[in-house]
């Protein structure tokens, strides 16, 4: 009997933030002036500063950062696509700036992912969420009853 071999993933939260940040998916600053770009990462370091979000040592791995975008009062979802082209960018150079990573390569940073979702009360959860996750590759069979998971 031929197995099916497939790989899944088991995520680790190392690090989980919620921050008073609003993710916007326009291009702010993406362009060949850097000015903008640069003003909106240094008010995001404030925010982040202002709310404890500063790190002594950076995570001593490479990780996976997943950005959630906590939806408000009218606001509609977004193209999955259209998560991390606005000021998410500009977000994680601040998290490297409080000395979440020592830089935002794929040396340290594999992945970043997106996600958003509608709560019942945004004031509880922050306008955004952000988690480090270390990851690990689980290859098995899908008819393996020995392969653990």
């Amino acid at each position: 009997m031929e197995q099916s071999i497939y790989v899944t993933e088991r995520l680790t939260i190392l690090h989980l933030a919620r921050l008073p940040i609003v993710l916007t998916n326009y291009n702010n600053g993406q362009s060949r002036t850097w000015k903008i770009s640069a003003s909106e990462r240094k008010k995001i370091e404030r925010i982040l500063l202002a709310n404890g979000h500063q790190r002594k040592v950076p995570f001593g791995e490479p990780v996976v950062v997943r950005i959630t975008r906590v939806l408000g009062y009218k606001q509609g979802l977004w193209d999955s696509d259209s998560g991390l082209r606005g000021n998410a960018k500009q977000l994680v150079d601040s998290l490297v700036a409080c000395g979440w990573f020592i830089d935002d390569s794929a040396k340290y940073i594999t992945e970043t992912r997106f996600g958003q979702f509608v709560p019942k009360v945004r004031e509880e959860l922050g306008s955004t969420i952000v988690e480090v996750l270390r990851v690990e590759q689980i290859q098995g069979a899908i008819n393996d009853k020995t392969t653990e998971i």
